[in-house]
């Protein structure tokens, strides 16, 4: 069943905030959140034009700690334990290990890597981010908690544009578009992907809830 936007980003915050410390902030949320993630001490806010936030007050108020006018864009953040990634543009890569109070930029991700990364998702230690490049889907990994990746080694070769990746508990599942419609990929450790299925529509997202079910 397809959710409106508001109403999926107001549930996400209920799920993420549930169990955050609280300290004082006096900082207003901008309203237009493109993702949130739950690290151990905070919620990290990503806005839509790039910029990072943080509360430690189960959302109530949110303080700025990265401005939507640093050097290339930000789409997509991701949390596990207190490390924090963020990802974007252009082979824009920040990371954080105080649960995204402050950030280091990273070396290009993947040598001269210039795609998009759409999304990224964490299983412990290891991490998965999707996106594009060029005209073709591209899937990066990482084994040390996102401190450096690599290519997969084996994804189709199809003309689109990830835009979604979770871990199921058994496999990472990656969905996306192509110029046909909708596709979904399957992966059981992230380095090798396949085609599970396509759809008539273009998916744009995917989720998991605590137990790995869709």
């Amino acid at each position: 069943m397809k959710m409106p936007l508001p109403w999926l980003l107001a549930g996400l915050l209920a799920l993420l905030c549930a169990s955050a410390p609280v300290h004082a902030q006096n900082v207003a949320l901008d309203p237009g959140v493109a993702s949130l993630a739950r690290a151990t001490d905070a919620v990290v806010a990503l806005s839509v034009d790039g910029a990072l936030s943080r509360s430690t007050t189960n959302g109530a108020s949110f303080t700025a700690v990265r401005p939507a006018d640093a050097p290339q864009a930000l789409f997509a953040v991701a949390a596990s334990g207190s490390t924090v990634v963020a990802m974007g543009d252009a082979s824009t890569f920040v990371r954080s290990t105080n649960s995204g109070l402050t950030y280091t930029a990273l070396a290009p991700a993947v040598g001269s890597f210039v795609g998009q990364i759409s999304a990224l998702s964490a299983q412990s230690s290891t991490w998965v981010a999707v996106g594009r490049r060029g005209s073709s889907i591209a899937v990066i990994r990482s084994a040390d908690s996102g401190a450096t990746w690599a290519s997969a080694t084996t994804v189709p070769s199809i003309n689109g544009q990830l835009h979604g990746v979770a871990y199921t508990g058994s496999r990472w599942l990656a969905v996306g578009a192509d110029t046909f419609g909708g596709l979904v990929l399957t992966s059981t450790n992230g380095t090798s992907w396949s085609t599970l299925t396509t759809t008539f529509d273009p998916l744009y997202g995917i989720a998991t809830d605590g137990a790995g079910r869709l």
